[in-house]
């Protein structure tokens, strides 16, 4: 019923937030490239800061906090400045253009000097422009480091038993996503987040126990030592519970890419799954 989209995706945290009363609300949202598909949360609440202590979720310092205040204010400052420099940028880039109009004109309707104070105001507002534009971006940068710093494991981790709902941001994809324990699911209809955790708690057991009757089956007890717990998950996930070479689900046995003896390692980029057959015949091949 639902499907593992990716095990490893690429998420991020977008800051917003803002003071209520006594209230200093932080949210945020999540931001997921899952192999391509482009997913986002809603506003997620991460703390609160109310009558000098935190509810919630303590996951910054107060002094972290302010120097997020203050940068998100200073983008606020320059984004308020650059429409103002936009603004003076377009009437004097208008008048300048009805002054050379004049100008050209037989006899001139405006005289030289009028023409050079409309080319030095012009100019003037071109450097505030530049000017507020720097501002801006320098005030974005600094902004983005101090989210950065935010977005820490802690913070993501706390959101691992939560089924977090995911929108797509291409609107011909009709599935149902969630982020739940760093995994990103989907389905063919909409879940609760209770029915998403449950779904996906029972899909990882199924997959545990297939792994399990794999490796009591195939693999040797000298490879179940050398291979972590966790390489042999990521493995079995990448080749879907099947022999790489022939798609068999019967005898399956992780096999080194590059054999131990020749200097390969037990990472998951040199183990693969294959069935007891192909690894035999690999095997025969090698020597």
């Amino acid at each position: 019923m639902i499907r593992r989209v990716s095990a490893k995706p690429i998420t991020e945290a977008r800051f917003t937030g803002g003071k209520a009363d006594e209230a200093f609300v932080v949210k945020f949202s999540f931001d997921i490239d899952a192999k391509g598909t482009k997913l986002s949360s809603e506003l997620l609440t991460a703390q609160t800061y109310r009558s000098g202590r935190f509810v919630d979720h303590d996951f910054w310092s107060i002094e972290t906090l302010g120097r997020w205040s203050a940068a998100m204010n200073r983008v606020t400052s320059a984004l308020s400045d650059c429409k103002y420099a936009q603004e003076t940028f377009e009437q004097s880039s208008k008048t300048l253009k009805e002054s050379a109009h004049r100008i050209r004109c037989s006899p001139p309707l405006i005289s030289a000097d009028d023409a050079k104070r409309a080319l030095l105001s012009y100019t003037e507002a071109n450097g505030l422009m530049e000017m507020s534009i720097a501002e801006l971006t320098e005030a974005t940068e600094g902004l983005k480091a101090v989210e950065k710093e935010m977005a820490t494991p802690e913070l993501f981790a706390a959101f691992e038993n939560i089924a977090v709902p995911l929108k797509c941001g291409d609107s011909r994809d009709e599935c149902a996503y969630a982020l739940y324990g760093g995994v990103v699911w989907s389905c063919q209809r909409q879940l609760t987040p209770q029915q998403w955790a449950l779904l996906a708690d029972r899909y990882v057991e199924r997959e545990n126990a297939d792994l399990a009757s794999a490796l009591g089956d195939g693999a040797s007890s000298l490879t179940r030592e050398r291979i972590s717990s966790e390489v042999r998950r990521a493995v079995w996930i990448r080749d879907q519970g099947m022999c790489a070479r022939c798609q068999s689900r019967e005898r399956l046995e992780y096999d080194h890419i590059v054999p131990l003896a020749r200097g390969g390692s037990n990472t998951e980029r040199n183990i693969e799954l294959l069935c007891e057959v192909c690894n035999r015949a690999k095997s025969d091949a090698i020597m």
